[in-house]
């Protein structure tokens, strides 16, 4: 029995029901945005949110590396000391301007050696897009970031949810995929894409918080997870509609 075989009524009700699952799809996309986007303190959603949320976070202070590794190299060995205890002491808007301090001041000596490149008037596009000619920039890469990874009882929450959820509508998509008129080939690649991309995802959540690596089995396997139930449902939607072929007349 194809998909297209029932009557109308029933695949109206179907189109609704695998359209709610698109707008689930979609809402899943916007609750990763929303809930954990500003995990890092920066305002995108990047690798470093993810591994914040599952693995924990220590990133040094951009500042604070690229002193450590010699940059600039015009910079003189006192300057640099002074710039690289005003980073590790924990008072960075204190201290930035300390007038008891004169010249060796962390605001003079950024003035006097790092704004001619890291600002917007700086002819190195690269540079210039560090900027370091006010105190707000400053702060952006001053600070070192600490974050500790999800609470394991939430996991576990999560993992309950989302697997006994989830892995049942990954199923239903499989099935319907397979009484659609699709390629098998391709049936088989979105339900093999469907299925092994939510065990991926899920199983990492735990494995990155021993395996930083894990990481990124989190984000092809979600990927995957995504990208093939957005393109089976789809796909059965159009299935669904598609007119039937008609037979070709007796000769």
């Amino acid at each position: 029995m194809l998909l297209r075989s029932p009557p109308p009524p029933p695949r109206l009700g179907l189109t609704g029901l695998l359209l709610t699952i698109l707008l689930g799809l979609a809402a899943s996309l916007a609750h990763l945005y929303f809930h954990d986007h500003n995990r890092d303190e920066s305002p995108d959603l990047t690798t470093d949110d993810i591994r914040a949320a599952y693995s924990g976070l220590d990133k040094p202070a951009p500042l604070l590396t690229a002193l450590e590794r010699n940059h600039p190299d015009t910079l003189r060995k006192d300057q640099r000391d002074t710039l690289l205890t005003w980073l590790r002491s924990g008072r960075i808007a204190e201290d930035y301007d300390n007038i008891d301090l004169g010249p060796a001041s962390p605001s003079e000596i950024i003035a006097s050696s790092c704004i001619s490149c890291h600002s917007p008037r700086s002819s190195d596009p690269t540079a210039a897009a560090i900027r370091l000619d006010s105190l707000e920039s400053i702060t952006r890469l001053a600070h070192t970031k600490h974050v500790n990874p999800a609470p394991v009882n939430i996991v576990a929450m999560s993992t309950h949810a989302h697997a006994l959820s989830l892995a049942p509508l990954g199923i239903v998509l499989g099935a319907l995929l397979w009484f659609t008129r699709l390629p098998r080939p391709l049936v088989s690649l979105l339900i093999a894409a469907i299925g092994l991309g939510l065990f991926i995802d899920i199983a990492c959540w735990w494995v990155a918080r021993a395996s930083d690596a894990a990481i990124y089995g989190i984000l092809l396997g979600g990927a995957a997870f995504n990208a093939g139930s957005a393109l089976a449902t789809l796909l059965i939607l159009a299935d669904l509609w598609w007119p039937r072929r008609s037979a070709r007349p007796a000769p």
